[in-house]
Order: C-alpha cells, then structure tokens, then sequence
C-alpha cells in the first residue's frame, strides 16, 4: 500500500507516493514524467535518483519536475536541505523519444547533461560510474542551465530594447515640417 501526497509547484500539480523501497514523484497530467528515488536515512541523509523519466513537451519540463521534487523533499523531510547529497547512475533511456534523437542517446551525453545541471562529482563504486552533488547546486544549475548551442531569451530582448529606445529618440528629433 502507498502514501499518496498531492504537491503544487509553478501552476503544475504533482503527485508523491511513497512504497516501502522506494517514492515515485509524478506529474499529475503526464504519468509518463516521473522520478523513482529513495532516501537513504544515513548520517548525513542522502538521496539516490533510480530512475528520471520525462517525454513531457515542451523541452525542460525533466528539469522543471527535478527541480520540483528537490523543493517538496526540502519542505516534507527534516534533514535534507540545500546541502543534501544526491546521487545517481546515468543510463542512457533507449525508448522512443521525440525531442532526442536516436544516436544523440549516448552515455557520454548524459553524462555531460548531468554534469551541465551540476552533477558534479563523477566515482566509481561497485561496478557502475555514479554522479552526485548537493540539492543546492543541482537546483541552480536547473535555473541557471542554457542549451549549448542556444542563447539566453534576455539577449533578444535586450536588443529589442535599444532598438526601441533608438526609435523613440529618433522620433523625437525629427523635424516637423510644414
């Protein structure tokens, strides 16, 4: 039998259920975006990640949901904080994914995704390479993360600004003829 918590983040409704070995972490409206982890009560607590799934249009919203369930663990659970240690071993889904290509589905691309959210300590241990860092810093690095390759949306925006403000000026220095 599961708990069942309701969650609300950002306009998006999530739900939380917790199993005997493991919580599943669920947008409501997509049951195909979801994270199976489990939190280890060591001294420190930590926190594995089993499994981070998320086809969800548009892209980021694996991002968004991550970024979600690290603020209700935060809230729910005493001990894990900004400082609590997540870890996790990147497998590369081989399922049909709309937004990624087949032969972009690599290890080393996951990886370096990973490591681009601020998954920043690599080890190994028992057989299989881990990633982990702090709940703190994955957080920013969700709110901080650009695609390579792509721009921030402020530099157009910036741009638009000059353009219009050197339109105004331009305007107003215009002579008025009769």
């Amino acid at each position: 039998m599961a708990t069942i918590e309701d969650y609300e983040n950002g306009g998006i409704l999530y739900e939380h259920k917790i199993f005997k070995k493991h919580n599943k972490f669920t947008r409501k409206d997509d049951r195909n975006c979801y994270i199976n982890y489990e939190i280890n009560n060591t001294t420190p607590i930590s926190i594995y990640i089993d499994t981070w799934v998320c086809f969800t249009e548009p892209a980021g919203s694996g991002r968004i949901l991550m970024k979600a369930l690290f603020e209700f663990i935060k809230n729910k659970y005493d001990g894990v904080n900004d400082n609590t240690v997540v870890s996790l071993i990147p497998m590369p889904n081989l399922d049909k994914n709309p937004r990624i290509p087949a032969e972009k589905r690599t290890l080393p691309n996951l990886v370096a995704y990973y490591k681009s959210i601020n998954f920043d300590k690599e080890y190994f241990k028992e057989g299989s390479n881990y990633l982990s860092g702090t709940i703190g810093n994955i957080i920013r690095g969700i709110s901080d993360y650009i695609k390579i390759g792509g721009r921030r949306k402020t530099k157009r925006t910036n741009k638009l600004k000059r353009s219009n403000k050197l339109k105004k000026k331009n305007k107003s220095t215009r002579k008025m003829y009769y």
